[in-house]
């Protein structure tokens, strides 16, 4: 061993004696008291809407132990008429009829009465439902590995609309986890063009993607629906501030985490009530080992350049 071997041999002894590790127990502050959660999505799809109440928790409370609200009154107005929700009981989540949907331009006001320590409160929420920003004509796919699909949307972005999207799959009737949805800022990444191919949404068979059924490898006869969101734009500046708060941050504890927005009116309450228009396009899968360049020539003139290479 030459000098400067044994030197760092020594100095890595050194370290490894005195580097005992203590525990770390944080003095926290005593969890605020707990407030009301209201969480409610309103689409253009005639549907069932969910509007979800429940209480604050400490931070790791499993999912299934945090207490929801029931027994309260809730309902949506939409400047015109007033249409009153039903609980699952005591499931603290609340549904419209499932004939109901949301109208372009309108703006939708959820109303909550409920009794909190005994004293009755009313919470209020408004969002205006934005307008279509897209015309799909055709969603295709194809298989970049074992477990790793990309699908694609055909379709016009509409000039002039100020459109926020987001697009989830639907795969073997399962909605797949927000980590593989797509959001984007349509009005600056392609406003008034296209779109060839666009925005890849991926479906990823792994047991480290959470999901509430197992994501399993796609067959011959699947049907895959993508649901394509125009976002009012507070529903795209909740995302925004969602994803930032939920993503790896690095290096770790590299900024403080903040509350996300939220447009509920009241005091003692977080949350939010959004909405979106919906388009939705289904296919069904053919050969579940499709190329892109396969993909790209059932929509390409004879001869036409593949972008990315190929003819």
């Amino acid at each position: 061993m030459d000098r400067i071997s044994r030197i760092f041999a020594a100095a890595l002894a050194a370290i490894l004696a005195v580097s005992c590790v203590d525990d770390f127990a944080p003095d926290l502050k005593d969890a605020p008291e707990p407030e009301l959660v209201i969480d409610g999505l309103l689409t253009t799809e005639p549907a069932a809407h969910l509007v979800r109440l429940s209480m604050t928790a400490p931070f790791g409370t499993p999912s299934s132990e945090i207490p929801v609200v029931s027994g309260a009154g809730v309902s949506i107005w939409d400047g015109e008429k007033t249409v009153t929700l039903t609980e699952d009981p005591g499931t603290g989540c609340y549904y419209t009829p499932e004939d109901y949907y949301g109208e372009a331009g309108k703006t939708y006001r959820l109303d909550v009465e409920v009794n909190i320590d005994g004293e009755p409160r009313h919470f209020s929420a408004e969002d205006t439902m934005p307008p279509k920003g897209i015309r799909a004509d055709a969603m295709d796919y194809y298989q970049m590995s074992d477990s790793l699909w990309m699908f694609t949307i055909w379709g016009q972005d509409l000039p002039g609309i100020a459109s926020h999207y987001a697009g989830e799959l639907v795969v073997h009737d399962n909605r797949l986890p927000v980590g593989q949805w797509v959001f984007i800022d349509g009005l600056s990444m392609f406003d008034g063009n296209y779109l060839f191919a666009g925005e890849y949404l991926p479906y990823i068979c792994s047991e480290f993607i959470p999901s509430k059924e197992p994501l399993t490898p796609l067959e011959e006869g699947d049907v895959v629906t993508l649901r394509f969101y125009s976002l009012s734009d507070f529903f795209y500046t909740w995302i925004l501030a969602m994803t930032n708060e939920t993503n790896a941050r690095i290096p770790m504890l590299s900024s403080q985490p903040a509350n996300l927005p939220s447009n509920v009116h009241g005091d003692g309450v977080r949350g939010c009530f959004m909405t979106a228009d919906l388009t939705k396009v289904t296919i069904e899968i053919g050969d579940p080992a499709r190329t892109r360049e396969q993909m790209l020539l059932d929509h390409l003139p004879p001869g036409y350049p593949i972008p990315g290479g190929g003819h």
